[in-house]
């Protein structure tokens, strides 16, 4: 059951989307994007099933602190599939974020 709300909540969401013409840019950040994987998917799924909304992502930012992952980050997000306009890679050492740093 709690399935079924969640997917409904989602449907509504998109269909408020659909037939509201809100214009507004979305930003979206992923703390510790591992292997760039993650954004792959939304980015993908949001392309394909949903493309108004996917005109609307302003950016992607990734924030890690591990340059090697953003070198895999780059390959599978910019040079791989193409996303290049959208994904941001951030080097950026988490604990002083967290600090206020």
């Amino acid at each position: 059951q709690q399935q079924q709300q969640q997917q409904q909540q989602q449907q509504d969401l998109l269909y408020s989307n659909k037939n509201n013409n809100n214009k507004q840019e979305i930003e979206i950040i992923e703390i510790g994007g591992g292997r760039g994987t993650n954004a792959k998917y939304i980015l993908s799924k949001l392309q394909k099933e949903y493309p108004s909304l996917y005109e609307r992502v302003s950016s992607y930012t990734i924030f890690d602190a591990s340059e090697t992952l953003h070198e895999l980050q780059y390959k599978v997000l910019k040079d791989g599939d193409g996303y290049g306009d959208k994904v941001k890679l951030v080097v950026k050492d988490m604990l002083n974020v967290a600090e206020g740093g």
